[in-house]
């Protein structure tokens, strides 16, 4: 109104909040998987994520081939780019210095990764449904010598949910 705008009304006016929702927002997962969980969000009022798409794909579900295709535009024009900057100054801020290239992390990267199971997408989609991702990955740091089994539980508890007697 300093301005010389008019008061706001019900139809064209504002709402401000105190910054409680997006406090309670960003502390849902935490400020790192806001930034680099975008693969679990899903779209809404009729709009789509590519991970909806792909979703659609592993699920069989209705339109599951022009998810397909979709998916496949998306990742053709992303592929290859950087979806993740650093705000300027940011860097010299926390003083941390200069960002090294993705050929110079390829090269000092050690690979000491483990094979501890190798999935079917039956098996995926079983842990998908049951909400089980945590506890699978729970035990393939305490107990990997006991995937197998608790995948097979998983499965079968899927199975159970599909058919309603579970």
């Amino acid at each position: 109104m300093r301005a010389g705008l008019p008061r706001p009304s019900d139809e064209h006016g504002c709402r401000v909040d105190d910054g409680t929702y997006a406090a309670a927002y960003a502390s849902k997962w935490g400020l790192e998987s806001e930034l680099t969980k975008s693969h679990t969000k899903k779209g809404r009022n009729g709009s789509r994520t590519p991970w909806d798409f792909l979703r659609a794909v592993l699920d069989k579900s209705e339109g599951w081939q022009q998810s397909a295709i979709l998916f496949r535009t998306y990742a053709e024009a992303f592929k290859g780019k950087r979806q993740l900057y650093w705000s300027n100054g940011l860097r010299d801020l926390l003083a941390m210095g200069e960002q090294a290239s993705d050929e110079e992390l390829a090269a000092v990267q050690e690979d000491s990764a483990l094979m501890l199971a190798e999935l079917t997408d039956e098996q995926w989609r079983a842990i998908l449904r049951t909400k089980s991702e945590s506890i699978v990955l729970d035990m393939a740091e305490t107990h990997p010598q006991a995937l197998p089994a608790l995948l097979a539980s998983i499965l079968e508890r899927a199975k159970k949910l599909a058919t309603g007697t579970g």
